[in-house]
């Protein structure tokens, strides 16, 4: 699967692709029409694909000189394999690398779109007549996201009944935490889960996953209800002597491996808090990337 630059010989597919999406459909699929796509690949804006095995599963199409994005729509069965994603971010650095001023995009709330563009770091400054989110992106906005890893170590095996209570709500939570606002993603295996992954052994099961702020992760485990799994903690999992939990800052776009997150741990049991490896009570501000060269826009 690879990315590259869209022409006016796509165009068939993308628009086949266009009608076939599952969200942000087209109440009426005259509104958009090949010519659509010719007056951006042929003039006002640049457009790429991603191919599979010749296949086009995913476009994105933008407007240089409105700085808008005018489509980013992924073919229905592939989704979440970050299709979208790698379009977006060769969009957005192309757009950037072009100039400095903010881009801006519309869609439906309550959607996969919407949800997609605030982890990807867009910010919601208003809704259109039409109900719409008016969303903006900046050269400067925080280019970061927060990971973090949970370890736990189990009192009995999974399959034992002190264990049953938790193994009992592990999906619900999981699905709350998919929902919560702010979640990007989650370690999981081809099962939907982490259980079975043991890096710190047989006995530890670990949790990882990435958030867009400190502030969404805070919200989701101490104000939602996997507040109350957390109370129940000690039902299921033996007291740990040393750090359990890290947080540290990842690149927007990156998904840590428990390699990584294994360091992280060892570094904050080692040094304590610091910029690499922080807890909630001692937490540090998320990075902010500004872009080189950047020019003053008049």
């Amino acid at each position: 699967m690879s990315v590259r630059i869209a022409t006016t010989l796509d165009i068939p597919q993308m628009h086949e692709l266009r009608l076939a999406v599952r969200e942000n459909r087209l109440s009426d699929p005259l509104k958009v029409q090949p010519a659509d796509y010719q007056r951006f690949l042929a003039g006002s804006g640049l457009g790429w694909v991603f191919e599979h095995e010749g296949q086009i599963v995913a476009f994105a199409i933008a407007d240089t000189n409105e700085r808008s994005i005018w489509a980013l729509f992924v073919r229905p069965g592939f989704e979440g394999r970050g299709c979208g994603r790698a379009l977006h971010d060769t969009m957005t650095n192309a757009l950037f690398a072009i100039d400095h001023r903010p881009l801006w995009l519309c869609t439906e709330p309550h959607t996969r779109a919407e949800k997609f563009y605030r982890a990807a770091g867009w910010c919601e400054v208003g809704r259109e007549s039409s109900g719409e989110i008016r969303f903006e992106k900046t050269a400067t906005m925080l280019t970061h996201q927060l990971a973090q890893l949970n370890i736990a170590h189990m009192k009995e095996p999974l399959e034992s009944p002190t264990m049953s209570g938790f193994v009992a709500n592990l999906d619900r939570i999981n699905a709350l935490a998919e929902s919560a606002p702010g979640f990007v993603w989650r370690l999981q295996d081809e099962t939907g889960s982490a259980l079975n992954l043991r890096p710190f052994g047989e006995n530890h099961i670990v949790n990882m996953s990435v958030w867009d702020s400190l502030a969404s992760l805070s919200a989701y485990a101490f104000q939602s209800d996997h507040a109350e799994i957390m109370r129940r903690r000690r039902e299921w999992f033996e007291p740990m002597s040393e750090a359990h939990a890290v947080l540290w800052w990842v690149e927007t776009g990156h998904h840590p491996s428990l390699s990584e997150a294994k360091e992280r741990l060892d570094h904050l049991r080692q040094h304590g808090a610091s910029p690499l490896a922080f807890t909630f009570k001692s937490a540090f501000p998320a990075p902010i990337a500004r872009l080189k060269n950047t020019k003053e826009v008049r």
